[in-house]
């Protein structure tokens, strides 16, 4: 018994690592699945986006696109491109000049007087902004007047302390220097700054501390007064002037006591070295290879077709999805015309397949060539009135004649797309010959779209062998050809014998009927169910490729999804469309 025990609990136990392992896979491989299917996505986009705009930016400087087997040549003309190249230094040489700035505006003295500045500005802002409801106790108006009038001594400048409200001042302007310096010439930023800093030298031995502390104890005090009074009304019911007023002072107080433990000799000895790497940045602008490019204004960010150009790579041609081997985007564009479609080949020759096969009962419908015939037979009667016309100069004879032979030509042009059977007779057929050479989703998709409602009602008139519509048509034009005949024949202006010698417009529109009779004769019940199937088999293979395929992963429980990502045409990206 004991020993039956023991065995038990080896199994047991044994059960229960395994299914801690079990546990520990639900938790932690489908998160690792869907943070790779997560960054193929986010990749192959970034690509898509990259070549697109490379694209662009090759046929904005030579008006022609770079085919999908030459992408390569984007990569050389981006890293040649000199405009692009001179961008880019002149970013590198800001990010320089901003480093240089931001040394300057890290030592300790120069740190603590930054957050003085800001202060006083937002302590004026709160004061004014609330001044409405200041306005009800005049006690509190005056005393936020006093208040008002007392905070520019720090602000602009007092007699008690000039080389501390010269060094505030000084330290304002280099931090709007750093944060504008897009609005400067680089050369001229660098000079600014070494301005600043000849200021910043001269007067930070010299700063009154011990006066400036003492005077804003006196308006922290003042301040604090008016705040506890403002607490007493109904105004912190409308209003957090109070509480937002009193950090603002107590971050003075705060930067003031950071200034007075400064060690000022240290940091005139660490504003030299800071001021020494200025100039050195400065004169690096004046060097011959940096001269021209550093008379340009500043720019601290490549704007984003200049960032994606700059790091245009072999990498961002090639999906990174490699479910159906590796393959480069696919590159659409039409020769001489602006627009290009850059599209991920990601299931596509497996979706093309699939259309292949599905279509492949369609093609040799019999109907194709005999809608095709009514074409060339309409196109020829057009051709015989163009004719005859010009022969007989019949645009001497008679205007209605020459109006009436234009509108039925007109008719005849547009007219037979309104025809369903003749349209979706058509439709079907380009869209048959359309996938024998296209793979493209943003192509196949609308077009799918557009024919599987026609596919059926095609069906329909195959099935019934309903031909009225286009029957009603051609009947119209032939009544149309008639009425053109007997115009000819009754117009007297036309002489005796010219009217002899125009052949009827009629003749030659027979080879309509005889087309029409031919669409009948054609038409097979069997040709309905092929469209129907081959309906069923496209839609199918559409669902499927947007649905994405499922790889199996770690044997029948997990799996990655493969799908593909999309296209970007005339700047549209497809995934933010759905």
């Amino acid at each position: 018994m004991a020993e039956q025990r023991f065995k038990g609990s080896w199994i047991l136990k044994i059960l229960i690592v395994l299914l801690a392992l079990v546990l520990v896979a639900v938790i932690y491989i489908p998160d690792k699945t869907w943070n790779v299917e997560r960054k193929l996505i986010e990749t192959s986009r970034d690509n898509m986006l990259a070549l697109y705009e490379a694209e662009n930016y090759h046929y904005s400087k030579t008006k022609r696109y770079i085919p999908g087997d030459s992408l390569e040549t984007l990569i050389t003309f981006a890293d040649s491109d000199s405009a692009l190249i001179a961008r880019q230094k002149i970013g590198q040489l800001t990010h320089e000049l901003s480093r240089n700035l931001d040394g300057i505006m890290q030592l300790p003295a120069i740190k603590a007087l930054v957050p003085i500045s800001k202060s006083l500005n937002e302590i004026t802002d709160e004061l004014n902004f609330n001044s409405r409801y200041f306005s009800k106790y005049e006690h509190i108006a005056a005393q936020s007047d006093a208040v008002l009038s007392g905070l520019p001594r720090f602000s602009s400048g007092s007699v008690d302390f000039p080389n501390f409200s010269i060094m505030k001042n000084y330290v304002d302007s280099l931090s709007i220097l750093k944060e504008r310096i897009g609005d400067y010439k680089l050369q001229n930023a660098a000079l600014l700054g070494q301005r600043y800093l000849d200021s910043l030298n001269a007067h930070i031995s010299n700063i009154e501390m011990g006066t400036v502390t003492r005077a804003w104890n006196v308006e922290y005090d003042k301040i604090s007064t008016l705040l506890k009074d403002v607490k007493k009304t109904d105004i912190v019911l409308v209003s957090t002037v109070a509480d937002r007023t009193k950090k603002f002072i107590d971050r003075i107080k705060a930067s003031m006591d950071d200034l007075g433990r400064i060690n000022l000799g240290e940091n005139i000895q660490m504003l030299q070295m800071q001021k020494d790497y200025l100039n050195q940045t400065h004169e690096s602008f004046l060097t011959q290879q940096n001269f021209f490019v550093s008379q340009n204004y500043g720019i601290m960010q490549l704007n984003e077709v200049d960032s994606l150009l700059v790091k245009l790579s072999e990498d961002n041609l090639y999906c990174p999805d490699t479910f159906e081997g590796k393959h480069r985007y696919i590159v659409h564009y039409r020769p001489d015309h602006a627009g290009i479609v850059v599209e991920c080949p990601n299931l596509l020759d497996n979706f093309q397949k699939q259309l292949i096969a599905a279509t492949a009962p369609l093609k040799d419908l019999s109907l194709y060539p005999v809608v095709g015939r009514i074409n060339g037979a309409l196109e020829n009667t057009m051709q015989v009135m163009n004719e005859t016309k010009d022969k007989y100069r019949l645009s001497r004879y008679s205007t209605e004649i020459l109006l009436s032979m234009k509108e039925v030509e007109a008719e005849m042009k547009q007219e037979m797309e309104n025809v369903r059977f003749y349209r979706y007779v058509k439709r079907v057929q380009t869209f048959v010959d359309t996938v024998e050479t296209e793979k493209r989703l943003s192509a196949l998709k609308p077009m799918i779209e557009d024919v599987l409602a026609p596919m059926d009602t095609l069906a329909d008139h195959i099935e019934k062998r309903d031909v009225a519509d286009i029957e009603k048509k051609l009947n119209y034009f032939g009544r149309k050809i008639q009425l053109i005949d007997s115009l000819v024949a009754n117009t007297s202006q036309i002489p005796a014998n010219v009217r002899r010698e125009i052949p009827p417009f009629k003749n030659s529109f027979e080879n309509v009927y005889a087309a029409l009779n031919e669409i009948k004769s054609a038409i097979n019940p069997a040709d309905a169910q092929k469209l129907r199937q081959a309906s069923d088999e496209i839609e199918k293979s559409l669902v499927k490729t947007l649905n994405g395929y499922h790889e199996r992963i770690y044997g029948v429980f997990f799996h990655v999804e493969h799908t593909n990502h999309g296209f970007v045409e005339n700047g549209n990206k497809s995934w933010e469309e759905r």
